[in-house]
This record gives C-alpha cells, sequence and structure tokens, in this order.
C-alpha cells in the first residue's frame, strides 16, 4: 500500500528523534575516564647536567720543594675522592635522564619500552 507523501514525510519526521537517540552510545567509565596521558615535568638541568674536571696542566717549574709525605698523600686522597664525587654525580645524572626517558615513552604508549 502506497501513502500519500505528506504521510510519508510526517512518519520520517515522527522517527527522527527516536532515531538519534537509539544511535548515541551508552557512557560507560571507559567513555568518561581521561584518556590524554600525563607528561612528567620538566627536570631542573642540575639534575642532569654532567661535571668536567679540568686536566692537570702544571708544567714542572725547574724549583724543588719538599713537603711532608702526610701531608701529599692526604692532598693525592682527596683528589682521587673529588674525582669520585664527580663521576658518582655524573652516573646520577646519566640515570636521572634515563629514567625520565622510560618515564616519558611509557606514559606516551602505555607500555614498557626494551631497556627500561
Amino acid at each position: 500500500m502506497r501513502y500519500p507523501k505528506s504521510l510519508q514525510l510526517g512518519a520520517a519526521i515522527l522517527c527522527l528523534p527516536l532515531l538519534s537517540t537509539a544511535c548515541a552510545p551508552a557512557l560507560t567509565r571507559a567513555l568518561i575516564a581521561r584518556t590524554e596521558r600525563p607528561v612528567p615535568p620538566a627536570l631542573p638541568t642540575d639534575l642532569t647536567r654532567t661535571e668536567r674536571l679540568e686536566p692537570l696542566t702544571a708544567k714542572p717549574s725547574g724549583k724543588l720543594m719538599t713537603i711532608d709525605q702526610a701531608i701529599f698523600l692526604e692532598i693525592v686522597e682527596r683528589l682521587a675522592e673529588a674525582i669520585g664525587a664527580v663521576e658518582r654525580g655524573n652516573g646520577r645524572a646519566v640515570a636521572v635522564a634515563h629514567e625520565r626517558e622510560c618515564l616519558r615513552a611509557i606514559f606516551s604508549t602505555g607500555a614498557t619500552p626494551k631497556g627500561c
């Protein structure tokens, strides 16, 4: 049976609100949840900067002097401690930078990359 055009148009208009509500997705926790990934704040440069020691450049002057052996050994020991402190600090700076790169990769992809 064929309906007049005016009835067909009226029936189509009446069905629009029903169709629009039937097509709307139900709000679930997954749809309401935050989808952007967090970004860690930038680190201060002091935590990622590596230190450099100036190389020893003293040339022999030809003038000899005497120094007590205990004082000389303490100076040498302090120099070795300073070099060790710089090495440990550089190791920490590299470790902090590596940790931050791993965090950025985890936050951006949601998976732990190899080497982290």
